[in-house]
């Protein structure tokens, strides 16, 4: 059976769509992503592009720490490769991981 790329997909969604982000859920629906690229599945740009910004949700969360943010980096960077799409990042986000940095140096 396995872990199946449209089910992975659905709950990615449904997580990141509730009012208050679980980020341990969060980060367990990551690996599974994460997983599903190393084994070569395959994602539409759609859903690339889609799991890219739910994904970059978890910035906003007071909850994850330094490795999560490490593995949130290297999750990011692979949908980006998935993505034919061009994915720009603005002001905000930009911000966010200049903050996400310096509060990684001073652990």
């Amino acid at each position: 059976m396995g872990v199946q790329t449209g089910v992975v997909v659905r709950e990615a969604y449904t997580l990141f769509n509730e009012q208050t982000l679980r980020t341990g859920k969060c980060i367990a629906v990551l690996t599974k992503i994460l997983y599903l690229i190393n084994k070569g599945e395959t994602f539409s740009d759609e859903e690339a592009t889609q799991l890219f910004f739910s994904a970059t949700k978890l910035f906003q969360s007071p909850h994850v720490n330094f490795s999560s943010f490490s593995f949130l980096f290297l999750l990011l960077s692979s949908l980006l490769f998935l993505s034919n799409n061009t994915i720009k990042l603005g002001p905000p986000t930009t911000h966010s991981l200049h903050r996400d940095q310096r509060a990684a140096h001073r652990l």
